[in-house]
């Protein structure tokens, strides 16, 4: 539940922030800037406070109840400067502020989760996670609709709550964030093991193909001759798909081996071909459904494999940059909608996962050499 709680405020930011600022200035494109602006911090702070995670004498506990209410805090602020018609400056910087934490406390919850859970049984509880969150990324933007028409100000405020909401509902954690520190002072990349930088680099772009689809869904809609509100018939497949393939893995509870990774990698590259290229609705949807189905099991095997990868005291920080390669796939996908057009976005991320699955091919499916990864099986 803390983890999904967590995942609220980012799934409806972007409506939410649409609307708070048509009301206080009229201008839609403040919104995209507080999204953005609160991406970046995320981006910037995520290792640094991660860092200082493992190197302060604190529970894990304890700090990832403090960095949630600091959260929670911020998106208060935020909310009160919205019905205050404060400037353009506030709301951006305490957007800044309200994901300044956001990537460590990712970090922090899923360190958690290793203790709580039994090896044999993680999995399974990935995929679920993964699951819901696609589920509350589906909700989040209706909730922030419905809300905001009545009141912004219960909008933010629903946010903000479910920010500071993992405070109260993480049980006792006893597992202390400078317990098994026995690690050299090297930086986080070396301290890993081989194909560490690999998964963090399909993660960042598996993201990028997804946030370029439901961004991109609106001028694909219009391409094909349909008002700007029909795009749900682009993104609500996407959406049923990747639930589906959530209930999938989860049933399976296994991680997914290196052969099926490549396979669903492969298929997202062809789902993305077929939306950049499609001659027809009909092909655009059938691509967001083949792209879908792979986006749950792709995030379970890349949080198990990381996991596999990193060294115990290392874990916070390794998946808070994690979130953060996600994040820059956001950032640079925006970037490539902005200053070109969805097919050409689409058309480079689909390339840019075919680099990927020659590196994966590369790096694992030769015959095992001595001193090779031995974390995952073909």
């Amino acid at each position: 539940m803390s983890n999904l709680a967590s995942s609220v405020p980012q799934a409806m930011a972007p409506i939410a922030f649409g609307l708070a600022t048509v009301g206080v200035s009229d201008r839609i494109d403040v919104g995209a800037a507080m999204m953005t602006t609160m991406v970046g911090a995320q981006v910037v702070a995520a290792v640094p406070i991660a860092r200082f995670a493992r190197r302060v004498e604190m529970s894990h506990g304890r700090l990832l109840r403090l960095l949630v209410l600091f959260r929670g805090l911020m998106l208060a602020g935020l909310m009160l400067a919205v019905l205050a018609d404060a400037g353009i400056p506030l709301l951006l910087g305490m957007a800044a502020l309200s994901g300044l934490t956001y990537g460590t406390v990712a970090g922090l919850l899923r360190a958690v989760v290793n203790g709580m859970v039994e090896a044999r049984s993680l999995p399974r509880m990935l995929a679920i996670l993964a699951t819901l969150n696609e589920l509350m990324f589906v909700a989040g933007p209706v909730l922030a609709a419905t809300l905001g028409e009545v009141s912004i100000g219960t909008a933010l405020g629903i946010m903000a709550l479910a920010a500071a909401l993992p405070a109260v509902l993480l049980p006792p954690i006893s597992t202390s964030a400078h317990v098994e520190h026995a690690v050299s002072g090297r930086g986080l990349l070396p301290s890993a093991k081989p194909g560490f930088m690999l998964w963090l680099v399909a993660a960042g772009v598996g993201t990028a193909a997804i946030v370029g689809i439901e961004i991109g869904s609106v001028a694909l809609a219009v391409s094909y001759d349909l008002p700007p509100a029909r795009a749900l018939v682009i993104v609500i497949p996407l959406c049923l798909a990747s639930i589906t393939g959530g209930l999938i893995i989860s049933v399976r509870g296994r991680q997914p081996r290196i052969r099926s990774v490549v396979a669903m990698l492969t298929l997202t590259t062809a789902g993305l071909v077929l939306i950049a290229l499609a001659p027809s609705l009909t092909v655009a949807i059938a691509g967001t459904v083949l792209v879908g189905l792979c986006v749950a099991p792709l995030a379970t095997f890349y949080s198990l494999i990381l996991d596999q990868l990193l060294p115990p005291s290392r874990r916070v920080e390794g998946f808070a940059l994690l979130r953060t390669s996600q994040a820059l796939g956001i950032v640079a996908v925006g970037a490539l909608l902005t200053l070109t057009s969805p097919s050409i976005a689409l058309g480079s991320a689909a390339g840019t996962i075919l680099l990927v699955i020659l590196w994966v091919a590369a790096t694992y499916l030769p015959p095992q050499r001595p001193g090779s990864t031995d974390v995952i099986t073909t």
